[in-house]
């Protein structure tokens, strides 16, 4: 998490929030799913946090990260 308003953001803080918060569920999920796809069954569960439902001053790249873990298809 970087403690900083979305207009004080340098975009390498960005990046390494979502590289590790987005990027990292998307790798480990997908580790997971090919050995569940080979022993056919399992349950992936992800968590990501409230922040991503709600406004969170000084912590934008957190929050909208976060919001990208929840997201789902409609």
């Amino acid at each position: 998490m970087r403690d900083a308003s979305f207009l004080d953001h340098r975009e390498s803080d960005w990046d390494d929030v979502f590289d590790t918060n987005v990027k990292g569920m998307f790798r480990a999920t997908q580790v997971a799913a090919r050995g569940m796809k080979r022993r056919e069954g399992g349950s992936i569960v992800n968590i990501a946090s409230i922040t991503g439902l709600r406004q969170a001053g000084g912590i934008a790249s957190y929050a909208v990260s976060k919001a990208a873990v929840i997201q789902r298809r409609a």
